[in-house]
């Protein structure tokens, strides 16, 4: 026997006290001859002898009353053998809805089988033990989040929802749930828990190189409430055909553009087979119109390539770019790929510059217009126009301005800023500040407030400016940084640019030794930044130290001046973008005007219905239940619907099959039980234990009870008095 809280098991020495009480109470008589009295002794020896099994029995009662009442909080556990109960298993049936179960084998899909198996399973159950079902995909999802009793109107009900179930695009994470299984609490009813696994022999999805990650589910399995054992049953005999070329991924610089702007797609196909494939064709679809076709050479197992596509959107909207090979292979869902592409007519931008600056030339903001296409060219105006459309204020008009309708706000060599906890808020919702340093700046204001000791806008503070910009002779070279970006990615081309012409004849300084972990997008030969960058929350700072015109730099004078204009709004303004293509389970996010309710159709057809969160007076409507690949489809009352696209997991494409090694390993493996059929399985059992607190409370308020009325008629009977008589004369 066990005990839930042992530690009441401590006052069990208090079960003396009736005893002490007892002994301590008897009476000491004290004998005195009476020669009257003999002839009463007899009667007065039964009456004692009659006193002392009551006062026993008290005793018993009172003493009973203390151990009932110290076990009933100690909470004892019965085991069900003690009762002769039955001890019953609670299984726990995986079905895995990967990609790579929609194979067929003889005509039949592996899923098909898989469910044949699970329909067999389930009818073969024991009355006296439950079930529950759990789907298996990148991260795992409970069909029956409670354990199902096994009744025929249960099966029935279990084999409807199997039914009814498909494989989807995702991978399956089948280590994943063997440990949510293992880590279920126990009903008392069970005495072991069993995991069935139907596997398609795919080594994908059990990580078995992961030697810490099996350790670590072992010690799970071994701290589990009840012994647990794993079952996996292979659905087919012989390993299935392992020829598989696949389309991993359409990439692009960004899943955005403007209208007539031309972006560029790359499709990276992969053999994922054990055979050499043939040369195919590869078709590119926009929104179900024809984009292109190119060819796929023949390729090695493992090999990949990449194939690429430029095209130009002619209006805005929302577009979804597919790529499709034609050729059939073992696994034809990893033959077609998307990607959702946003296409924008404009986008606003505002410019903050000071409007005491006396010629045209010395105006950042002519140079900024000019690169946006806002400017007259000798006269003429262009037919060009950028799709960020520039609005220019002074600064002492940002406070009054509602920052919300812009993706990007850029300082133009301003004194100083008066709103700007409004410009961080600003940036930490998601939006973008591009600050331009030059003549105007205030290097003390701007390490008091903007740097604000590494807590605001820069990640560095500055130092005395270097430079004469009235002596061209003299100049730093730039560069972009070392490291890789995406945002710099174009400016390194050399070959199309021409940034390595660029002279800067004066400029900030940057206190390097003032923060840490800050990314440089230009910098100067000799290694100093020039430009830096700070992600605050959601949103990006840009911090430049030269300003936008001419004034310090023949920057803009240069190709790469429109070029680097272009790349780093878009880079700026991201973060306040929509996100149309996620990784699995990675958030959806809304934000469309008034808060109505939403709701989410899943690429299973199943709806989810969505309440909106104000944030910053939008509403927002988020999903973080992305488990499954492919699209989805959110539609706002009373509004036109959006779309997104989660990603599917390239790995889930590999078709390996489980090594010898793999197999040894499984076998190996304390409770996992291969190649069986499940329920013969067997492992160690607990009995299950009931608590039977509850029984010793009823029998507590018994012996009570008993007490009570025992005592009350031993004070009666000795208490006992003869009615007064009356003597009359």
């Amino acid at each position: 026997m066990s005990f839930l809280n042992a530690a009441f098991l401590a006052g069990l020495p208090l079960v003396a006290i009736p005893l002490l009480i007892h002994l301590l109470s008897r009476r000491q008589q004290k004998r005195i001859a009476w020669g009257a009295m003999r002839f009463l002794k007899e009667a007065a020896a039964r009456r004692r002898r009659l006193w002392r099994l009551t006062d026993l029995l008290l005793l018993l009662l009172r003493t009973a009353a203390f151990l009932l009442f110290i076990g009933a909080l100690a909470r004892p556990l019965l085991s069900a053998s003690w009762l002769g109960d039955s001890v019953p298993r609670e299984i726990v049936v995986v079905i895995d809805q990967s990609m790579s179960m929609s194979r067929k084998v003889g005509g039949t899909s592996l899923f098909d089988l898989q469910r044949e198996k699970a329909h067999a399973l389930l009818g073969n159950l024991k009355s006296r033990e439950s079930v529950r079902i759990l789907l298996a995909g990148d991260s795992p999802e409970w069909l029956t989040p409670e354990a199902v009793q096994v009744t025929p109107a249960a099966v029935r009900k279990l084999n409807e929802q199997l039914d009814k179930l498909q494989p989807t695009l995702g991978a399956s994470d089948l280590l994943a749930c063997v440990r949510d299984a293992a880590d279920l609490e126990a009903s008392k009813e069970i005495s072991s828990r069993l995991i069935v696994i139907f596997s398609d022999r795919q080594r994908a999805g059990w990580q078995m190189d992961e030697r810490p990650l099996w350790n670590a589910i072992q010690a799970r399995m071994k701290r589990g409430a009840v012994p647990c054992t794993v079952s996996i049953e292979f659905l087919t005999e012989t390993e299935p055909d392992t020829d598989n070329l696949c389309v991993n991924r359409i990439e692009s610089p960004r899943p955005f553009a403007s209208i007539n702007q031309a972006l560029n797609l790359t499709a990276q196909v992969q053999n994922h087979g054990s055979h050499s494939s043939g040369a195919t064709l590869l078709t590119w679809q926009a929104a179900g119109q024809p984009l292109g076709i190119t060819t796929i050479p023949e390729l090695a197992p493992g090999a990949s390539t990449s194939l690429s596509i430029s095209h130009q959107f002619s209006a805005p909207g929302l577009f979804d770019i597919t790529c499709r090979i034609e050729a059939r292979d073992a696994l034809p869902a990893d033959n077609e790929a998307h990607l959702l592409v946003e296409v924008y007519k404009q986008l606003p931008v505002l410019l903050v510059e000071e409007s005491n600056t006396a010629g045209p030339l010395e105006k950042d903001s002519a140079f900024v217009l000019a690169a946006l296409g806002a400017r007259k060219t000798d006269g003429v105006k262009t037919d060009w126009r950028s799709v960020f459309e520039a609005t220019v204020i002074e600064p002492g008009a940002l406070a009054a301005t509602d920052l919300r309708r812009y993706r990007c706000v850029i300082l133009a060599n301003v004194r100083r800023v008066e709103a700007i906890d409004k410009l961080e808020a600003y940036v930490r919702a998601g939006g973008g500040l591009w600050i331009a340093l030059g003549a105007n700046t205030d290097t003390a204001f701007f390490n008091e407030q903007i740097y604000r000791g590494g807590l605001g806008l820069s990640p560095l503070k500055l130092t005395a400016p270097i430079g004469d910009p009235n002596d061209r002779e003299r100049f730093f070279a730039i560069r972009t940084s070392l490291e890789p970006h995406p945002a710099t990615a174009l400016l390194s081309d050399f070959q199309r640019l021409d940034l390595d012409r660029a002279r800067v004849y004066r400029r900030h300084q940057f206190d390097n030794l003032s923060g840490k972990d800050v990314s440089a997008f230009l910098q100067v030969q000799q290694g100093d930044p020039v430009v830096i960058e700070r992600n605050l929350e959601r949103g990006r700072v840009l911090v430049q130290s030269i300003p936008l015109g001419v004034s310090w730099s023949s920057l803009p004078l240069c190709q790469a001046y429109v070029a680097m204009l272009h790349e780093w709004l878009w880079y700026l303004a991201e973060p306040a973008l929509p996100k149309r293509n996620l990784a699995v389970g990675e958030s959806i996010l809304s934000s469309r005007g008034a808060g109505e309710t939403a709701e989410l159709t899943l690429p299973d057809q199943r709806t989810v219905q969505l309440e909106p969160a104000i944030v910053s007076g939008t509403a927002e409507w988020r999903y973080a239940g992305t488990r499954l690949p492919g699209e989805y489809q959110l539609q706002i009352v009373g509004k036109v619907s959006t779309q997104f696209s989660v990603l599917r997991n390239i790995s889930e494409s590999d078709l390996a099959n489980f090594s010898t090694q793999d197999l040894e390993q499984l076998h190996s493996t304390d409770g996992f039980r291969i190649g069986l059929d499940a329920l013969a399985v067997t492992g160690k059992a607990l009995p299950p234990r009931y608590p039977i607190e509850g029984w010793l409370l009823t029998a507590l308020a018994l012996v009570l009870l008993g007490e009570l009325l025992l005592a009350g008629w031993t004070t009666n009977r000795r208490n006992l008095r003869l009615a007064p008589v009356s003597m009359s004369a």
